[in-house]
């Protein structure tokens, strides 16, 4: 059996600020293809760990290899260029800019790059907006009339303006309402086929966590205390895993999502 390929590499990770320690020795592997959900109490340093993985914070010790390259690699900017521009993020509210259109928004990567005609962009914007379901009536408006949903979509063709291979999402349907939030995670499994995407995701929200995930990562006691499938992570002892699927807000659908999880486990083969 071939070894998937490991995308995202983390090496005995601390993480220190002053005398507070948020990482102590984490270690954890991010397949090409799958979908990585980060899970873990405020304070337990997800966030950090995926400013971390995207360059824009050092550990204290330890290493983060993207694609087979550290960030602490000596020709720094080459590298920075050359991972920036295969990686895609969408922030947690969407972070577009309130001064710039929907089509700017989105243009702002393609722009940056210096290599493209105008009408190349402006070709390209409106791929990225039909493929998340923004019709090109839209392009001109500002953020500020734009609904939730709408943002979220808008910021993920931004995410993705430079087909990324590594996409990382950050609470990718807070503040959705369920059935919003089904549509948009049914367009990232049909994007991440299309587009052969490695996700890394932190999510509060159970429905969302099990309907995209392949693996959870549970960050705990300053460090991954668990990586695995969802029946895997439940049946791990640890207090905040307890804690973490009783207080979702889908309660009661939590004994559903276990139970189904302890029966695909302990299915007789």
């Amino acid at each position: 059996m071939i070894k998937p390929e490991c995308i995202i590499e983390v090496e005995g990770l601390y993480t220190r600020f002053g005398d507070l320690v948020v990482h102590q020795d984490v270690n954890l592997c991010i397949y090409h293809g799958e979908v990585l959900t980060l899970i873990g109490g405020s304070g337990s340093g997800k966030t950090t760990l995926l400013r971390q993985m995207l360059g824009l914070e050092q550990p204290s010790e330890g290493n983060v290899k993207i694609f087979g390259s550290s960030w602490e690699d000596p020709d720094l900017n080459l590298q920075q260029k050359k991972m920036q521009s295969r990686t895609g993020v969408l922030f947690q509210q969407g972070a577009l800019f309130s001064a710039l259109s929907v089509f700017d928004n989105v243009a702002l990567p393609l722009r940056e790059l210096h290599t493209l005609s105008e009408e190349m962009i402006r070709e390209l914007v409106m791929i990225k907006l039909d493929m998340v379901a923004i019709g090109p009536e839209h392009a001109n408006k500002m953020p500020a009339a734009l609904s939730g949903g709408m943002i979220k979509r808008i910021a993920l063709a931004r995410a993705l303006a430079l087909d990324p291979e590594l996409l990382f999402l950050d609470e990718p349907t807070s503040g959705l309402d369920p059935e919003l939030s089904e549509s948009f995670e049914e367009l990232i499994l049909a994007l991440r086929s299309e587009m052969d995407l490695t996700i890394v995701m932190v999510t509060h929200d159970l429905d969302t966590l099990v309907a995209l995930s392949d693996r959870i990562a549970v960050l705990a006691d300053q460090q991954v205390v668990v990586t695995g499938t969802l029946d895997e992570v439940c049946r791990f002892q640890h207090p905040f895993i307890t804690s973490f699927f009783k207080s979702i807000r889908h309660k009661n659908n939590q004994e559903n999502y276990l139970e189904q999880a302890w029966k695909t486990t302990h299915m007789p083969s």
